[in-house]
C-alpha cells in the first residue's frame, strides 16, 4: 500500500482510468460579473461541465498514445457523459473517473 500515491480525491484510479475534478461554474456571468445565475441553471451547467483538471493517473493510462500525454495538474477537455462520478464524503467536491480514451486534448489557455 505505501506505493500508491494519496491524491485529494481519495481515490486511486486503476488500469487505463484518470481521475478528474471538473472546474466548477461560476453563480455570475456577463463581461461584469454582475449577472446572477440561479442555482437549478448552475448544476445543469455543471452537469455538463467538460473542463476539468487531472488530479490522478492509473498505471495503464495512456501506454498507447504518442506525446503529448496528459499529466496530473494538466486543465483537460473531455467527452460530456464518459465515466463515473462521486463526491468526497468529507470535502462534498466532485470527482470524476474517465478512461484515457475520454480525453479530447490538452487546454493550454
Amino acid at each position: 500500500m505505501s506505493d500508491r500515491e494519496v491524491n485529494e480525491s481519495g481515490l486511486i484510479p486503476i488500469n487505463n482510468r484518470v481521475v478528474i475534478r471538473p472546474d466548477e461554474v461560476s453563480d455570475t456571468t456577463g463581461e461584469s460579473g454582475l449577472i446572477w445565475v440561479p442555482q437549478l441553471a448552475r448544476e445543469r451547467q455543471q452537469d455538463q461541465q467538460t473542463i476539468g483538471t487531472i488530479i490522478a493517473i492509473g498505471p495503464n493510462a495512456f501506454e498507447a498514445d504518442d506525446p503529448p500525454r496528459p499529466e496530473v495538474g494538466d486543465k483537460i477537455l473531455y467527452k460530456r457523459y464518459s465515466g463515473f462520478s462521486s463526491q468526497h464524503p468529507e470535502t462534498r467536491v466532485k470527482y470524476e473517473a474517465i478512461k484515457d480514451g475520454d480525453i479530447i486534448g490538452i487546454l493550454t489557455i
